[in-house]
């Protein structure tokens, strides 16, 4: 019933009230045809009383007439005679009736009574012979008896006589002195009869018991209306003692009752055609003041539910007013939900701190991207960049900093990329960049614009912060064809960059095998970290060419899986919260190593590298004291290295870490030097001995003078410093030979000796060309935190 359409329920009304309408014009038709009829029954029955009473005034006259020419003749007779009175019918000298009735049609006979009533002789020549002188006795017995003079002079009444109905009037005639009457009957039927046939109408005369005194033809009482006729009983005007008599009248109405059965069809007619005018107008009215804007509404409905673009667009309202109100308020509430809508689809697609499109909006561009490259067979690049050590930044000068960076970052992307690129906010501090019709040649050098962008410094307000990037790069179709697959590929190729720490790289197959999903899924397994093991790359000193110490390098033997290197689990434990677990068994494997090569004759400093996390730990302290009074370990056996960016992630809290640290005796190495944009103002402050050069200078420096110009500026500025120079990705023995000629202390790298298990460091060092020898080494110390 809901989904009934307003046309249809207008249409049902309309057609109950036209049958309504026409169920009340015929019910009206049918009042007024009885009506009408009523009224024709009542003109008969006033018709037929003012004939009946003409009929009765006629009779009396007729009467009366007879009475009076009684009168003179008795009146003259007696002149005649001289005065003489005589009674009785000698008083009228052989009269007849035919005398007294010649201009009369009713009297049927006429008899004489003396003054006593008595003695009743007819007058000669009656009509009707059949009638007596003792007729109508009830009439008679009004004028006998006591008081006779007192009565009216004459009196007139009906009877009724075997069955048949007279009028009968009793009149005095004669002189004064002595009193004559005369009764003189008429016939009342045959005169209503011929008024009736005067009328052409028929009837009959009733009395009371039922008997019919008289019926005319067709006369007969028949149903009302039926074959056209119409029945009226009258009463008959004179009754003796109340006795009623009535007069049936039958009259023929056929063609009253056809005239009304015309004129009722014509109304019929007329109303049928009236409401059904009445009706289209109505509903052409109906159709351009409600139906055509309701639809139109309903389109426009219609067209918004299809189209989201449409919502907003205003109505042009037409109509009658409930329309005109129901579409401004329409109108009103589209244009609210644009608004609204609005600003939902800017919550749902766009980012609200950096104001660029989220991965919802990426994913769909994403999408539409391959669904063009398809048709046009056009490739184009997706490229994931995460920020480095972004973490830190949040973690030591607030979010509100690094929320500044975020903006800055996006920005700056903004500016290097073309508008038909896309660039969006992943999360974190992760961010996907859509270039369109773009090969892997094209992309790496737009990356590497963006990369040298990111390199200047980003205002904070209280000071400038250096940031890195990187950058994985996946091809459409060749890295593959769907949006998932893309950016699976280019995270992957992400954190490849992040492990070769070359700004950028591309997507290749080999690095599946380091996908992060499941490096992380094997770290979280409650047998991740013994899985770990440990190797010693050996440091020489290039003043006397012998091995000074060795550096402990973690490596993870994955089940089934290769030996995965510190750059590819280490950010990883970071993110788990794992690394202090990895750091707390490097350190007692450390120590514990050093112990026994100590036993076997052979006391070499070992080198541990300690996180960020490992920093901000308040049992780190006590916990590198605990170890080495544990193993018997000189403070001085024990090298601890950091990196110039867990140094200034915060370098308050830091130097208070590594002061402690070095109080112990340990000796402070910072590694990776020159790639952490550190400040020389808090360099100068650490506790440090020494400083190791990134291999990122040194493996070029034979080659590349910047390089070398990197190297030999950074050794100067740590021997000014009081530190001692490691160099690191000594791969050559020109490079090796360049390190002694800049003054470099010390060098590490493949060509001395790729990291070793523990059980052959002692072999290769005997056999090596830099074997060493049970040296002086420092003091023994024992090791108290402070």
């Amino acid at each position: 019933m809901n989904r009934i359409s307003v046309r249809l329920i207008l249409a049902g009304a309309i057609y109950i009230m036209g049958n309504l309408a026409m169920i009340l014009v015929y019910v009206s038709g049918e009042v007024y045809k009885k009506n009408v009829l009523a009224s024709q029954q009542q003109l008969i029955r006033n018709i037929v009383t003012a004939k009946l009473r003409d009929v009765q005034h006629r009779l009396q006259k007729e009467m009366d007439v007879v009475a009076q020419r009684l009168s003179d003749r008795a009146f003259a007779h007696r002149r005649s005679l001289g005065g003489q009175v005589l009674t009785g019918p000698r008083a009228f000298g052989g009269l007849r009736i035919d005398d007294l009735t010649s201009d009369t049609d009713s009297v049927q006979a006429v008899f004489l009574y003396d003054s006593e009533l008595k003695h009743p002789v007819e007058i000669g020549g009656g009509l009707n012979t059949g009638l007596t002188a003792s007729m109508c006795p009830e009439v008679r017995n009004g004028f006998g008896g006591k008081g006779t003079a007192a009565l009216a002079k004459r009196r007139a009444a009906t009877c009724i006589v075997d069955g048949q109905l007279f009028y009968v009037l009793f009149s005095r005639i004669g002189d004064a002195g002595r009193y004559t009457f005369a009764q003189i009957v008429a016939d009342p039927v045959s005169e209503i009869g011929n008024a009736l046939k005067d009328m052409h109408m028929s009837g009959r005369i009733v009395f009371r018991n039922g008997v019919i005194a008289f019926q005319s033809e067709d006369g007969s009482p028949r149903k009302r209306d039926k074959d056209g006729l119409i029945t009226v009983d009258v009463p008959l005007g004179i009754s003796l003692h109340g006795t009623p008599v009535k007069v049936t009248v039958v009259h023929d109405i056929a063609e009253t009752i056809s005239a009304l059965q015309k004129t009722s069809y014509v109304v019929m007619i007329a109303a049928a055609a009236v409401t059904l005018l009445t009706i289209l107008l109505f509903m052409r009215v109906l159709q351009r003041t409600t139906l055509d804007p309701l639809t139109e509404l309903t389109l426009h409905v219609r067209k918004i539910r299809e189209d989201r673009s449409q919502l907003g667009r205003r109505l042009v309202a037409s109509g009658n007013a409930e329309v005109y109100e129901l579409a401004e308020g329409f109108n009103e509430m589209t244009m609210k939900l644009r608004g609204l809508y609005e600003s939902l689809e800017k919550m749902a697609f766009m980012d609200t701190l950096t104001k660029l499109p989220n991965r919802a909006l990426f994913n769909d561009r994403l999408e539409q991207a391959i669904l063009w490259a398809k048709r046009q067979k056009k490739p184009f690049m997706v490229a994931i960049m995460d920020l480095d050590r972004f973490k830190e930044i949040n973690d030591t000068l607030g979010h509100q900093v690094g929320d500044s960076i975020l903006q800055q970052v996006g920005l700056r992307l903004l500016n290097h990329l073309r508008e038909s690129d896309t660039v969006a906010m992943l999360g974190g501090d992760e961010y996907a960049l859509l270039l369109q019709s773009t090969d892997e040649p094209a992309a790496g050098k737009l990356v590497r614009n963006v990369l040298d962008a990111l390199k200047e410094p980003f205002d904070t307000g209280s000071r400038k912060i250096y940031i890195g990037a990187s950058f994985g790069l996946a091809g459409y179709p060749d890295h593959g064809n769907s949006a998932t697959a893309l950016m699976q590929k280019a995270d992957i190729a992400m954190y490849a960059a992040k492990r070769s720490k070359t700004g950028y790289a591309v997507y290749e197959r080999e690095y599946d095998r380091d996908s992060q999903l499941d490096l992380v899924s094997d770290l979280r397994r409650a047998s991740g970290i013994k899985e770990f093991t440990f190797f010693y790359q050996p440091k020489v000193g290039m003043s006397q060419n012998r091995v000074e110490g060795v550096e402990m390098l973690a490596r993870w033997q994955r089940s089934g899986q290769d030996v995965a290197t510190p750059d590819v689990f280490i950010p990883l434990l970071e993110q788990t919260g794992q690394i202090r677990e990895l750091t707390s068994l490097a350190l007692n494997e450390a120590l514990k190593q050093h112990r026994d090569w100590r036993d076997h004759g052979y006391s070499i400093p070992v080198a541990v590298n300690l996180s960020t996390q490992d920093l901000k730990d308040p049992q780190i302290v006590g916990q590198i004291a605990s170890l080495l009074d544990q193993y018997s370990v000189l403070a001085g056996m024990l090298e601890i290295e950091i990196t110039e960016s867990t140094i200034m992630d915060d370098p308050v809290r830091t130097l208070d870490v590594l002061h402690r640290i070095a109080a112990l005796g340990v000796t402070l190495t910072i590694d990776d030097f020159g790639t952490g944009y550190s400040s020389l103002s808090y360099l100068k402050q650490l506790p440090v001995r020494c400083v190791k050069i990134d291999r990122s200078f040194v493996a070029g420096m034979v080659e590349d003078r910047n390089d070398a110009t990197i190297v030999r500026t950074s050794i100067d500025l740590a021997h000014n410093l009081g530190m001692k120079v490691v160099a690191e990705g000594v791969e050559s023995l020109e490079t090796l030979n360049l390190l002694a000629d800049l003054g470099c202390d010390s060098a590490q790298g493949y060509f001395i000796s790729t990291p070793v298990p523990p059980a052959n460091l002692i072999p290769w060092m005997v056999q090596s060309p830099w074997a060493t020898s049970l040296a002086a080494y420092p003091p023994a110390r024992k090791a108290t935190p402070e």
